[in-house]
């Protein structure tokens, strides 16, 4: 049976990407390094003016998926691969076993891993493989983490095979019932480092309906080329149906949202969506430009 275990206090910001718990708060992309407290990283979202801020073995499991709050009922989990994906990012397979994972449903959601024991803080990590999916048939999950310190360097480092806490399955995902192709017709993507986990997700569960809606962009904002996860799938994603614009601050200093705002408007802010993860300045920033196009606040996405 899993071990009950206090929940953590809640987050300050809007959507669980990669890693909190203990970590180092990743910052923004080319930005300036400033001091800030713990937070679960790699949320969206600054004001739209230039200033640069820091940019988871079957077992007794819940019926439902958990809840941000609710206390943890741990459970024994296996690491069951890891590979390295991009500079500072490597994908893990997590043997979680097919009763847990099936409690994996919607894009967006997320598990909380530990290493160590009941005194090791949790890393928060949004699944970056698609619900139901094959791996999922068969217990795992995959993760996309990123070095810096706690829970996320331990599950790097882990062996295949090794031990680890999981928590069931957490949050709501991205409400993708709110954005359907029959009124959204542009849906616009953004995501920066390993924010593309639950991005990826939601690709790959089909559940965006691509070549249903007349204009779909994913904008994905990395160092460079080489820190970029999942490269080799944007040709996949082009096929069905997402323009793929990578930006990447190291070669030209731009940001996601400064490539989308130089594309100008929106043909009909109120046709369209998106669906954000990744650094809380970046967040905000495409947030005001959705905001000013006239996208409707409730067809603006968070996976938490």
């Amino acid at each position: 049976a899993g071990r009950r275990g206090a929940a953590p206090a809640a987050p300050k910001m809007g959507c669980v990407s990669a890693q909190w718990g203990g970590l180092r708060r990743p910052r923004r992309l080319g930005a300036r390094r400033q001091p800030q407290p713990p937070t679960p990283p790699l949320l969206l979202s600054s004001s739209l003016a230039k200033r640069r801020t820091p940019a988871t073995d079957d077992c007794a499991w819940p019926a439902l998926a958990r809840a941000w709050g609710d206390p943890i009922e741990w459970a024994p989990a296996t690491v069951a691969s890891v590979e390295r994906e991009a500079d500072g990012l490597h994908t893990v397979d997590l043997d979680v076993g097919p009763a847990a994972a099936a409690l994996y449903t919607i894009p967006g959601q997320y598990v909380q891993v530990r290493v160590g024991g009941d005194d090791a803080k949790p890393g928060f990590f949004a699944v970056a493989s698609a619900p139901g999916d094959a791996r999922a048939a068969k217990g795992v999950l995959q993760l996309l983490l990123k070095e810096g310190g706690g829970a996320a360097d331990a599950i790097i480092a882990s062996p295949p095979g090794a031990a680890v806490d999981v928590s069931p399955v957490q949050g709501k995902g991205f409400a993708l019932d709110r954005i359907p192709p029959s009124s959204v017709h542009t849906l616009l993507l953004f995501a920066t480092g390993s924010g593309v986990a639950p991005i990826r997700a939601a690709m790959l569960s089909g559940a965006l309906d691509a070549k249903a809606r007349r204009d779909v962009r994913f904008y994905y904002g990395t160092r460079s080329p080489s820190a970029t996860a999942f490269a080799s799938e944007a040709a996949a994603w082009r096929a069905a149906g997402v323009r793929v614009i990578p930006v990447h601050s190291d070669d030209a200093d731009d940001y996601v949202q400064d490539v989308f705002a130089k594309e100008g408007g929106l043909a009909d802010g109120s046709k369209t969506g998106a669906l954000l993860c990744g650094h809380k300045g970046m967040c905000d920033d495409v947030k005001a430009l959705l905001a000013a196009a006239g996208v409707p606040d409730d067809a603006v996405l968070l996976n938490f």
